[in-house]
């Protein structure tokens, strides 16, 4: 997993209307997916304790490189009265997501797996019948060889 302080550079930030304002570049692959993920800190980047919920913009997944991305966050709906601290710093964290699982294929796959199952079993039952004496359409294993 890449670290995102290489993926994320040019984190800034600015306030208007009740609401916090993150910008970034995001350098990476373009074809590549990236989770983004927010958090705050509101002594000067000591600690990251706050992560922020209604954000909207540039975060989360399906996140593609570029730059002049952008995060808004609703400060005041996390917050109603106000959120205190000196020295506020942002931490944007990026990681490669990994592809998901195409679900309509998998589904086929499903599909196709119980109609060889079905097959499987019809030609058992079919051959049941004509097998020479074993149980379940199977035949008799060969004798164990002497001693």
């Amino acid at each position: 997993m890449e670290k995102s302080g290489h993926l994320v550079k040019n984190v800034h930030f600015s306030t208007s209307d009740n609401k916090v304002w993150i910008f970034y570049d995001l350098q990476g692959e373009k074809k590549t997916t990236y989770q983004i993920q927010l958090l705050a800190s509101t002594n000067g980047g000591k600690t990251y304790t706050i992560s922020p919920t209604n954000v909207t913009g540039d975060i989360g997944r399906d996140v593609k490189a570029g730059k002049n991305k952008e995060i808004i966050w609703h400060i005041m709906e996390d917050y109603p009265d106000g959120l205190q601290g000196s020295d506020f710093q942002f931490l944007i964290k990026a990681h490669k997501e990994i592809p998901a699982i195409n679900h309509q294929l998998l589904k086929y796959a499903a599909i196709g797996v119980a109609a060889i199952g079905v097959g499987v079993a019809l030609i058992l039952l079919l051959n049941g019948s004509n097998s020479s004496g074993g149980s379940g359409g199977f035949p008799l294993p060969p004798p164990r060889p002497a001693n």
